[in-house]
């Protein structure tokens, strides 16, 4: 049985609603509804617009589900109208009832800063602390031979104390195989800060939003108001970010003057950055 004040499903037994408490109507009580084809005005119209709608606010679409027989309002039960969410960000406000709400280029500006702290304490982390334990240890083991062979700067007026200066960098750096160790370190490091960074963007992107979106309020979606996925996270922040700054950093700049907020990394993957 449906509740006629709030439309809940009560068992049969049930006298009172199991959400709004009120007494249920006896089941003699309930009038025999005719069949959906023989309701006056059945379809019933659209659904009237909300009191509240406003262009330009997410969340602005109405959903209408035309009523049953036992939810006509002629026999007790109002008519289900609901009101959803939807996005529809490819398509114009006055086709569908909902306008964008794009972010705009400096809170935008704004989460990059703040992601970009992340990314570089992560980057500091993976492959600063490595090297500075790699410099630690050259300066132990060479610091001595260093500071005979290559003093100071006044030595260097000296043509034969540069030549021994530059001697003994060689040796160290060929003939005691440091120069490889220097690179496996450098490289190395610095490319798993670079996969660590490549993961945090694209794995937070593909779910929503990073770290410094949410602290704005701002959300990556695709034109359906869905998260962007893995696929489409991973082309927005690769390829994407490398168009938007090979040239001047024109592709992002361009959200300042977009119609739709839109860099050119969003253009390629086909995403909005929104308020959440």
């Amino acid at each position: 049985m449906y509740c006629p004040n709030c439309g809940t499903y009560n068992a049969a037994p049930a006298e009172l609603c199991v959400i709004c408490k009120k007494a249920l109507p006896k089941p003699e009580s309930i009038p025999t509804p005719p069949p959906a084809n023989e309701i006056p005005g059945y379809p019933s119209p659209a659904a009237p617009p909300r009191p509240d709608f406003q262009p330009g606010l997410p969340g602005s679409q109405y959903s209408y589900a035309p009523p049953s027989p036992m939810s006509y309002p002629g026999y007790g039960y109002p008519a289900q109208v609901s009101y959803a969410p939807g996005y529809g960000y490819s398509y114009p406000v006055d086709r569908i009832g909902v306008a964008r709400h794009d972010a705009g280029f400096w809170v935008r500006f704004g989460a990059s800063l703040i992601d970009t702290i992340i990314v570089g304490l992560l980057a500091a982390v993976v492959a600063g602390i490595p090297q500075v334990i790699y410099w630690t240890n050259f300066a132990t083991r060479y610091g001595n031979e260093l500071g005979v062979a290559c003093p100071s700067r006044a030595y260097y007026q000296d043509s034969n104390q540069v030549d021994v200066c530059n001697n003994t960098l060689t040796s160290i750096f060929l003939d005691r195989n440091e120069l490889g160790g220097l690179l496996a370190i450098s490289i190395g490091f610095g490319m798993l800060a670079a996969v660590l960074a490549l993961v945090y963007y694209v794995g937070m992107t593909a779910r929503g939003a990073t770290i410094g979106k949410r602290v704005f309020g701002l959300k990556v979606v695709r034109e359906d108001g869905t998260p962007p996925g893995f696929g489409r996270a991973l082309l927005r922040q690769t390829l994407g970010y490398w168009l938007s700054g090979a040239v001047f950093y024109l592709g992002f700049i361009w959200i300042a003057f977009d119609d739709h907020k839109q860099g050119w990394h969003d253009k390629i993957a086909q995403t909005y950055v929104v308020r959440a």
